[in-house]
């Protein structure tokens, strides 16, 4: 016979009497039935608020406080902005999550929020209300003057703090990559006066795909193209084989309009071609050797130097007569006697290379080895912590520059526009793409005192400044176009200061003669571009529908604020 269940438990010591009295049952009386599980039904909530009192007139973080744990699937994306840019995302607990605010240029009320179902907790419940806060802001962006030509390249740890970090000196970046790191916009680009360069880095790649892309890309202007092909670490292309890819770079640079820098070349690891000159020699004999004699088009080499000499390395490429960027540039020499291993080594080559980029007419665009790295034996990092400059870093933004590469004006011409030419009447083409209608004076008799048009050409291209002294306007005419059909006004723009401009179109009415009453009369319409940044080209489409008459389209008139004093830039103007 087994032993009852039922124990003397004051036999046992006390806390296992107790356990025992929990587990057993039927010993002389009913078991409590344990209570359900409980099941949460609760929506989670948040309260949004900043860390700035009053008016901002910088960057704002907000903060958004949970009222309990929410999914890992809440990110920066679900949260909407109006009147502002958004920078850094950052998680600082289960339930506290921040992201920084760029505001627009001027003054205004920026709204940060969160709809209703944005977010949902552990269990999967989703908010029910819409949450949202404002901000009053008077924000300046920042105008830089700096080279034009100062760059860096950048790993995937950049962010919105790095860049804003480097602004003050350097003016563009790359990632190796045809798409900018995950937090960097093409806005936060602007307000830090810097361009993002895609790159098609290998020997492979979806036409489509890269050409969306670039597109995808506001003013983009240059394609960085086959990252060190005599390398086989990296693109590790022979020059026959880049010679049969090189017409589809062609095609894709015809489509979107860019302009194709590279091959990008450095002495390589391959004894046939270790050296860049023997391997560029090779790609142009093949490729023309393919086309008739054609040489390949290339509208700038790209060249990687890690060492003392960059003066000599840039004299090899003099023979292919383009310009030239170096697109990586460090002093990593390890041999004993001349190793860098210190932060002033490092500074010292640093001032020498930088020197020669900036004074070498035939480099137009250079960019320091790089952004971030670890380890770096060679001090070569310009950015340590999120944001915060080395002192490698500090000394490449300071260091001095060739006052004539500046960000007061355009490095180039706009981007080449896509819309067909049978679909527009175009006053202004820098790049050629559409045959212009005669304009007789970008600058009339009556344009104001002090208002000034200036044609100016660069890299080929021809394109119009305008600079307002004292704020008022600028007339132009001598041309007559009939629009009838056209709805919109196409301009590229770049300004380095200039926040806002009025673009008025005048139809001369049935006699086609200034003045007049009735049929006779001249019709108007103005409408204000406000400027998407400073220092690079943008594109505006204005929204001339409204105009009452279309047939004698006579003038143009721009015109600023009266309190303004700005210089603006024009390529493209047409309408369509």
């Amino acid at each position: 016979m087994f032993p009852s269940p039922c124990l003397n438990l004051r036999r046992l010591a006390p806390g296992l009497a107790l356990s025992m009295a929990i587990l057993l049952v039927g010993c002389g009386g009913s078991k409590t039935p344990d209570p359900p599980p409980v099941t949460d039904t609760t929506a989670p909530t948040v309260i949004i608020t900043d860390d700035t009192a009053g008016v901002a007139t910088g960057p704002v973080t907000f903060t958004f406080t949970f009222s309990e744990r929410v999914s890992s699937a809440f990110t920066a994306g679900q949260i909407t902005v109006t009147n502002g840019t958004k920078g850094t995302f950052t998680w600082v607990d289960n339930t506290t999550c921040t992201l920084s605010v760029i505001p627009n240029t001027g003054t205004g009320t920026m709204t940060v929020g969160l709809a209703a179902g944005a977010f949902s907790d552990m269990s999967g419940n989703a908010s029910l209300t819409a949450s949202e806060t404002t901000q009053d802001y008077n924000y300046t962006a920042p105008v830089y003057t700096k080279s034009t030509k100062r760059g860096v390249g950048c790993n995937a740890t950049h962010t919105t703090a790095d860049e804003a970090a480097l602004a003050p000196g350097v003016s563009w970046w790359y990632n190796w990559s045809p798409i900018r790191n995950a937090s960097i916009s093409s806005d936060t680009d602007t307000l830090n006066g810097m361009n993002f360069i895609p790159m098609f880095w290998g020997g492979t790649f979806n036409a489509s795909n890269l050409e969306s892309q670039i597109n995808a890309l506001p003013g983009v202007q240059y394609l960085l193209v086959v990252n060190e092909p005599n390398f086989t670490d990296q693109a590790h292309l022979s020059p026959q084989a880049c010679a049969d890819l090189w017409p589809q770079i062609e095609a894709l640079a015809t489509k979107t309009g860019v302009k194709i820098v590279g091959p990008a070349m450095g002495f390589g690891p391959d004894a046939t071609y270790g050296d860049p000159v023997k391997w560029l020699d090779a790609f142009y004999a093949a490729y023309k050797t393919a086309h008739a004699g054609q040489e390949p088009h290339i509208d700038a080499l790209a060249a990687h130097w890690y060492d003392y000499g960059l003066d000599w390395y840039l004299d090899k490429f003099a023979k292919y007569g383009k310009p030239i960027w170096v697109t990586e540039m460090a002093n990593w020499h390890s041999d004993s006697g001349w190793v860098i291993d210190t932060v002033a080594k490092q500074k010292d080559t640093m001032k020498e290379m930088v020197g020669i980029c900036e004074y070498r007419s035939d480099v137009v665009r250079y960019a320091w080895f790089m952004g971030r790295m670890s380890p770096d034996p060679h001090f070569s990092s310009l950015l340590g912590a999120n944001g915060v400059l080395t002192e490698v870093g500090q000394y490449y933004l300071d260091l001095p520059y060739n006052t004539t590469n500046t960000i007061t004006l355009p490095s180039d011409a706009a981007k080449a526009p896509t819309d067909l030419p049978a679909n527009v009447i175009s006053l202004l083409s820098g790049r050629g793409t559409y045959t212009s209608i005669p304009v007789s004076t970008w600058k009339t008799s009556w344009s104001a005192a002090g208002a000034d048009s200036t044609a100016i050409t660069l890299g080929g291209s021809s394109f119009q400044k305008l600079k307002f002294t004292s704020g008022l306007f600028v007339g132009v005419e001598g041309f007559e176009t009939d629009i009838t059909g056209k709805t919109t006004l196409h301009i590229d723009y770049w300004t380095p200061e200039g926040t806002s401009l009025n673009v008025k179109i005048v139809d001369f009415g049935a006699d086609n003669a200034y003045g007049g009453s009735g049929a006779n009369a001249d019709t108007t319409t103005e409408i204000t571009l406000n400027a998407a940044g400073t220092g690079a080209w943008h594109s505006a489409d204005l929204d001339f529908s409204a105009q009452v008459n279309k047939t004698h389209i006579r003038q143009l008139v721009f015109s600023i604020p009266a309190t303004a004093v700005t210089t603006w830039y024009f390529d493209n103007l047409y309408f369509k």
